[in-house]
């Protein structure tokens, strides 16, 4: 009988520290899914899709973040692609995917959304695959895909709220919604300026503004027009600068004031030509243009010195120091 008490004690007492242990297990579960973050020496399994939801170790994904390939050193039709995040240098994997076009803007993030590019059979697709074509793909953070728009050299940008895609192909631009459908479409001729170098004129993605998209018109490297797109009315607002200002490469647009800072420094295309100009110490004139009255307005000269102008905010100009390696800025008034 003693026997079979302290059976039954044991037996309790069993029970109820197993309970105990469970207990502390769920207790300290963690709260987020692990994220799929192998080392960078190592290479991700191939896969479509994230295999779990991406978050910081706060739990929180990141609002602000650019989009990192790392090679995959086993299988070079693949790419692992991470999230950078932008403030504490974090990066975080996301998918292994095939045939991602890395070259010239092949992605963005936007909350929580990955917008990345697509071609058949990578970079050099268009080499080896007669049907060819680019895919723009956009990819959550959960694991859902939707594909957006499909043409062959496809360029993109996405605004920050997400409800404007931007996109250029076939020299042809596009406006869609957030789900891909077409809000309006342009040809070419409705957006660059006349001249009678037409045919070799391009035109890019410049920057977004407030119910507005600005593009740049080129002759090569050089500025030789902008264009104004209203995403609400879809009027276009043309700006011929041949003839009117320095048409070079070495410009910055203020898209709050429609001010354009830009300089003589010339295109140039190689090294030689480079420290020719350099050693020739010729005079570059950095102005402001006014695209709406045409005034210009004279910052300041360098010695064959290119001044990389960049707008801080509606009316300070920073651009490089003229006799020095600093930088100084100017108010506009």
């Amino acid at each position: 009988m003693n026997y079979l008490k302290k059976y039954w004690y044991l037996v309790v007492i069993v029970v109820i520290g197993a309970g105990v242990m469970i207990t502390a297990t769920t207790r300290h579960k963690p709260r987020y899914p692990q994220q799929a973050q192998p080392p960078v020496a190592e290479n991700p399994q191939a896969t479509d899709i994230p295999a779990t939801t991406i978050v910081s170790e706060s739990g929180v994904i990141p609002t602000n973040a650019t989009v990192v390939f790392k090679e995959n050193t086993g299988d070079k039709t693949m790419t692992a692609v991470y999230l950078k995040d932008n403030i504490d240098g974090r990066e975080i994997y996301f998918a292994t995917l095939p045939n991602i076009r890395k070259s010239y803007h092949p992605a963005e993030y936007h909350n929580g959304h990955i917008y990345i590019l697509l071609r058949t059979g990578g970079d050099s697709g268009y080499e080896t695959d007669p049907d060819w074509t680019d895919e723009l793909w956009r990819y959550d953070v959960y694991g859902k895909r939707e594909k957006i728009f499909s043409a062959r050299g496809l360029d993109f940008r996405v605004s920050d709220d997400e409800s404007l895609i931007a996109v250029k192909a076939n020299e042809n631009y596009f406006i869609l919604n957030s789900n891909g459908v077409t809000l309006k479409s342009f040809q070419k001729n409705e957006i660059v300026i006349s001249s009678e170098n037409y045919d070799a004129l391009q035109f890019n993605f410049l920057s977004w503004a407030p119910n507005i998209i600005w593009l740049n018109v080129t002759f090569g490297p050089s500025l030789v027009g902008l264009t104004k797109i209203n995403t609400v009315t879809f009027s276009v607002m043309k700006y011929d600068l041949l003839g009117k200002i320095y048409n070079g490469p070495d410009y910055s647009l203020n898209v709050a004031n429609e001010k354009l800072a830009v300089s003589s420094y010339p295109a140039i295309f190689d090294v030689d030509s480079a420290q020719e100009f350099e050693q020739s110490k010729k005079n570059v004139d950095l102005i402001i243009y006014d695209l709406n009255t045409q005034k210009q307005t004279r910052i300041t000269s360098s010695r064959a010195k290119k001044f990389e102008p960049k707008w801080t905010n509606e009316m300070t100009l920073e651009y490089n120091d003229p006799i020095s390696e600093g930088r100084l800025t100017y108010r506009f008034q």
